[in-house]
């Protein structure tokens, strides 16, 4: 038995976490990502000519394989900022004056098979796309469509555009529905009636209202993350509490949380916020980690070296984790991850790595101790075990000893890594039987 596991190990294509491509990528900024849940496909929006080698003026579709333009995509130098998938039909803002040659202002839909314009379209910038009691909501730093007013934020009743009392005061950047409420996020201080929005406000259907004191700068994007709402942007104080970057909400007020080092960011800040492998992972602009993180309320780390420049959004596609923005590659100079890459659990490790050693852990009672040969006992460095699916399961720093307890893994075959900040990581298999 024991013979017949390590030989299923020795043959078995190894799993762990890496930056890769989708394809040869696009050419230039990616702003948005979405997910078409029914096709199983992926919307990539920016400011981009091609993806793939395709032309695509700022918007693209990623099969898992290849790449497809949505019918030339926008007129020359428009672009994408935001893309909502709603009833099996693809919503794009941004700047742009036509779309797929169909005339649309900053604003429209993809049926599969054209674009079409939603009314008048808007006369700004949208930079956010949302749903809300079954309707589509658009935010922005547009002012109104055609000559009605909308002051930053309008519903599409299918027809025509619906203005929310008087809007917001500036633009709006995030939106984001939780509970019984739409979100919205961006640069204003006024919400309908409201002077002191500070930058978020609360719709309910009919009005608006505060969210505590708010903030004193953007707020960009929201995310739900096991049912408590977070929240970031460029902000640096919510007063109380003081808050940077990012912040949580419990119904009634802020609380801080631990932020990223921005030190020497040109614009420091924190773009968006998703959940991937269980956890709450951050993207923007800050230096350490890289630009990009997992975090559990707490920062641990940069997702093998993160990116070269700043992230912009994230978006789950097929179990991977991409991520785009304004970088010219991720990780350790990966190709082809100019502004667009993905975080893939389930890498075959044996091909990037020659040296990779096996591990024979024997479990005696509760006490798992091994002893990695080759870690640098004069640097600090990360060790990471991962199970046969790519799922991390556990981590310990190493701070010069290299006596390791695992007594909490149980019998099974396993991946390992050490990462340390000066290069790639070294990785191998654990077998504990």
């Amino acid at each position: 038995m024991f013979l017949f596991v390590v030989l299923s190990l020795q043959n078995q294509a190894s799993n762990a976490q890496s930056w890769q491509s989708l394809g040869t990528g696009v050419d230039f900024s990616v702003y948005a990502l979405e997910v078409d849940t029914l096709q199983d496909e992926l919307y990539v929006g920016g400011w981009f000519t091609t993806a793939g080698g395709i032309s695509c003026n700022g918007i693209a579709k990623w099969d898992g394989t290849d790449w497809y333009s949505l019918n030339g995509g926008t007129n020359s130098g428009g672009f994408i900022l935001t893309i909502f998938y709603f009833n099996n039909e693809i919503y794009v803002g941004g700047r742009f004056d036509s779309i797929g040659g169909v005339a649309a202002k900053n604003i429209a839909k993809w049926n599969y098979t054209t674009w079409q314009a939603l009314g008048d379209g808007l006369n700004g910038d949208v930079h956010s796309i949302s749903s809300f009691n079954g309707q589509i909501y658009a935010g922005g730093s547009f002012d109104s469509t055609g000559s009605q007013p909308l002051n930053h934020i309008g519903r599409w009743n299918g027809i025509s555009w619906d203005s929310l009392s008087s809007g917001v005061g500036g633009s709006i950047y995030g939106m984001l529905s939780f509970g019984n409420n739409l979100i919205v996020g961006g640069n204003f201080n006024r919400a309908g009636t409201i002077s002191s929005a500070g930058s978020i406000a609360q719709w309910n259907g009919t009005s608006w209202n505060t969210m505590g004191i708010g903030f004193n700068n953007n707020v960009f994007n929201f995310y739900n993350f096991n049912s408590e709402l977070y929240v970031c942007g460029r902000f640096t104080s919510s007063s109380p509490p003081i808050s940077k970057y990012i912040a949580k909400w419990d119904g009634s007020t802020w609380h801080n949380v631990s932020y990223p080092n921005t030190l020497g960011s040109l614009d420091p800040r924190i773009d968006d916020l998703i959940e991937f492998n269980g956890q709450l992972h951050i993207i923007g602009n800050f230096t350490s980690p890289r630009c990009v993180a997992r975090y559990d309320g707490t920062i641990i780390d940069s997702l093998e070296h993160g990116l070269s420049g700043a992230g912009s959004c994230f978006q789950i596609f097929r179990g991977e984790l991409i991520v785009g923005g304004i970088f010219n590659f991720a990780g350790f100079n990966v190709p082809n991850t100019n502004s667009l890459a993905r975080w893939v659990l389930n890498t075959d490790i044996s091909e990037q790595e020659k040296d990779q050693q096996i591990l024979y852990i024997h479990s005696a009672g509760n006490s798992q101790i091994i002893r990695i040969p080759f870690i640098n006992n004069k640097a600090i460095s990360r060790l990471e075990i991962f199970d046969c699916q790519g799922k991390l399961v556990k981590e310990i720093l190493l701070k010069g000893d290299n006596n390791i307890d695992l007594s909490d893994i149980s019998q099974g075959i396993y991946i390992y890594r050490v990462k340390n900040n000066n290069g790639p990581a070294s990785t191998g298999k654990v077998l504990v039987y």
